[in-house]
Formats: structure tokens, sequence, C-alpha cells
């Protein structure tokens, strides 16, 4: 949703600043919280490419990348710096292979791992209600119930873990052991 863009957009510009001292942040989310991460991770592949265009730039001596929006932003960093590891479980989005390869080519520099169960009723009547509503399209097919399918993401199938949504929240640990060591 767009809340989940505009907390996705502040969060990513407040961890390049906090970042700053060099170490890389895991991000894992489940549910909605997966959307916000992957807003993120968006929002850093945004924020990448308006650094390599600008790095560039004999003009630009301090890192200040210039947004879409008309504001400016010192990255302390350079943005595909930040994120280590990213776990997303029962993720309720659209599967955008070309985004995904991009996140993993250029945004995360370990693992990104896919949590989904098929036996995640609850995202697959949010997505059947919204096309029925017309605001998705036809064919889109949902992360949380799943594989992803992109070389370089890790696609967990926690369909024996996870029986329903409200399960991602309550067995994170068991999840976890499918996912092993970040």
């Amino acid at each position: 949703t767009e809340g989940d863009a505009k907390r996705g957009d502040d969060g990513t510009r407040e961890e390049i600043d906090a970042s700053s001292c060099g170490r890389c942040v895991n991000l894992i989310g489940f549910s909605f919280g997966a959307r916000v991460v992957y807003a993120c991770l968006k929002e850093l592949l945004r924020l990448q490419e308006l650094w390599d265009e600008e790095r560039f730039s004999p003009s630009n001596k301090v890192n200040i990348v210039d947004c879409d929006d008309g504001t400016s932003f010192i990255c302390a960093r350079e943005p595909k710096s930040v994120v280590g590891n990213v776990v997303v479980m029962g993720m309720p989005a659209h599967v955008k292979r070309d985004k995904w390869a991009s996140i993993r080519e250029r945004v995360v520099a370990g693992r990104i791992v896919n949590c989904w169960s098929s036996r995640d009723d609850v995202v697959k009547l949010l997505f059947q209600y919204r096309r029925k509503l017309g605001s998705i399209g036809a064919k889109g097919e949902v992360v949380g119930c799943q594989p992803v399918g992109v070389e370089g993401v890790e696609d967990i199938d926690a369909s024996e873990v996870v029986l329903q949504h409200e399960d991602w929240g309550t067995k994170v640990r068991d999840v976890f052991a499918l996912v092993g060591e970040l």
C-alpha cells in the first residue's frame, strides 16, 4: 500500500544514515511487515540507481543524492552496503521477478529468503477479493503463497509449519529452523 511504501522510504533513509558505522543490517518481516521490508528494498534500489548516476558527476563531492521529489539526501554510505540478509515470510504482494532480480543483484549483500506457504488462505483470499474488485491483474502471483523463482532468492516452502496466516507470527522459531543461520 501507499503507507507501506512511505514507511519503507522513511525507514530506508534513516537506515542509511544510522548505519554509517559500516555494519550491515538484516531485514526480517512477516505479513505486512514483509511488505515494509520489500518497500525498503525497492527504495534502496532506487537510491542505489541515483547514487550510481550522481557519484560519477564531477560536481558531486559529498555523496548528495537528488531525489525525484525535489529533495536532496546526503548518503553517509553507498545504499547497496546497508543490507546484509533479508527474510520475508508470508508476504502479501505480487511476484515481480524483474524487481527481485535487481534487488538481488544491486542491493542485498547476503541471503534473500522468501518463506511461503501454500496453506496461507488469508493471503490467497485477499488477492482473490482484490482481483474481483479489479484493483489488481487477473494473473498476479502472490509471494507469500509460492516461490519467487529468481536466481539468488531462496524460496523456502514452510507449508508444513505454517498452516494458516496467523502462524507466521507464532511459529517464527520453526520457520527460522528451515531458514538456517543468516
